[in-house]
């Protein structure tokens, strides 16, 4: 569960960045860029027995990838920790 929790905070970080990348203050998009680099390599860091080098190299490219990663992750962590309803 705890690993679950700290996904969902991961995806809510991601959701407030992506609004402050979208912004047309090139110094704040700059900032919300390293910061989600940041995420991303936390998230990998966090998630290492999940996901694959290739996938966190793809994922700091592209913040689509990255949201579909997380949302994966949530949904593993959901079916580790309720099972998977069979």
């Amino acid at each position: 569960m705890m690993k679950l929790n700290r996904v969902k905070q991961i995806q809510q970080q991601a959701r407030d960045l992506e609004r402050r990348l979208m912004s047309s203050d090139v110094e704040a998009v700059k900032a919300a860029f390293e910061e989600y680099r940041q995420l991303v390599g936390l998230f990998y860091q966090e998630n290492e027995g999940i996901l694959s080098p290739h996938q966190y190299s793809a994922a700091k490219k592209d913040f689509g990838y990255f949201a579909a990663l997380v949302e994966l992750a949530l949904n593993y962590y959901k079916q580790e920790s309720y099972g998977d309803g069979s």
